[in-house]
């Protein structure tokens, strides 16, 4: 069982946590949003974000970084990219050493107007050769509701790219390997 932990709680990050444990994984999600972990639990949805898509009681929300990230084989980073350089400046001290690591925020940093690529370069130093960037024409109901979708996946080590894709591929959600990063980051 692979460790699967989700970095954004919102419609997207919890579409990509349905599509995780429905894969068998461990799954924990991390969410900003004081409160969002009991109103999941308590309502069995994410009611705020993702209404209408039951969240299995062993996917566990929580707001604490570290809890999130204990064990975590694949770490996926589904925050907007304005706040990526804030979280994975929190998510560091709590990741683990050989952790995987995917961001799926398009576009660039609006301050520094630097690629998720530089961001990550720069807070997460330890990880650059196990990150990759996840891009492609997929909606998060789309996912929820199980339709089928494509989408690219970007590593300078194409290998990297594949051992996150054997994680994620499934018939319903199909893992495209790249080695086009900045690509499929502004794609």
């Amino acid at each position: 069982m692979t460790d699967v932990s989700v970095l954004g709680a919102g419609a997207f990050g919890t579409a990509l946590a349905l599509h995780s444990s429905s894969l068998g994984h461990r799954t924990r999600v991390w969410a900003y949003d004081e409160g969002l972990p009991e109103e999941v639990a308590s309502k069995g949805e994410n009611a705020t974000y993702l209404p209408g898509f039951p969240v299995p009681p062993e996917v566990l929300f929580t707001n604490d970084m570290e809890t999130a990230l204990q064990d975590a084989d694949l770490v996926l980073l589904v925050v907007p990219s304005g706040f990526m350089r804030s979280v994975t400046r929190q998510a560091a001290l709590h990741l683990p050493r050989g952790a995987l690591i995917t961001s799926t925020a398009k576009g660039i940093e609006e301050d520094s107007l630097a690629l998720m690529s530089d961001v990550l370069a720069e807070t997460l130093p330890d990880h650059v050769g196990r990150t990759t960037y996840l891009s492609g024409p997929s909606f998060a109901k789309d996912l929820a509701s199980r339709l089928p979708a494509d989408v690219s996946l970007a590593a300078d080590d194409i290998e990297t790219a594949r051992q996150v894709q054997t994680i994620l591929h499934s018939p319903l959600l199909r893992v495209y390997a790249s080695d086009d990063v900045i690509g499929v980051q502004l794609g």
